[in-house]
């Protein structure tokens, strides 16, 4: 694989939903250029399965599968267990090879506690990330830190 330039350490996203009601080739053509022409430097996109993301990323030219790639999105009643965390790890690992083997890189979006109960704080996805034994950055969306104590 071809040596990529540095990725800027701010990017700016833009859900594709903000410019687009489907995600068909012409809805990802408009969504993607009206981001652009905004100024937005990623789009984020909704998708359901992880492993099929790496594709979608890569075939466009895409470098990065950033989300909530660890959890199911919803409120959690109580803290994580034991048995949770050790899936969203083993579910990190074989989504980390699997995209990799793709050229992809990861990034975990943090988000706050109505939304999961794994990753809330700045320091919950190095920590997932370790306990993956995989290099996989952060994704923290401005409301989500200005929310945060």
């Amino acid at each position: 694989m071809a040596a990529s330039a540095p990725v800027p350490a701010n990017r700016l996203g833009v859900h594709a939903l903000v410019f687009t009601g489907r995600w068909d080739t012409a809805g990802a053509r408009r969504a993607v250029t009206a981001a652009k022409t905004a100024g937005y430097d990623l789009i984020e996109l909704a998708l359901l399965d992880p492993h099929a993301a790496a594709g979608v990323v890569r075939d466009p030219g895409g470098d990065t599968l950033a989300g909530v790639l660890y959890s199911s999105l919803g409120r959690y009643t109580r803290p994580p267990t034991a048995r949770g965390r050790a899936n969203a790890v083993h579910a990190i690992q074989k989504l980390a090879d699997h995209a990799a083997a793709s050229g992809i890189r990861l990034a975990l979006e943090v988000v706050n506690r109505y939304e999961t109960n794994l990753l809330n704080t700045w320091d919950d996805p190095a920590d997932l990330a370790r306990h993956a034994r995989q290099a996989i950055g952060a994704q923290l969306r401005a409301a989500t830190a200005a929310a945060s104590p």
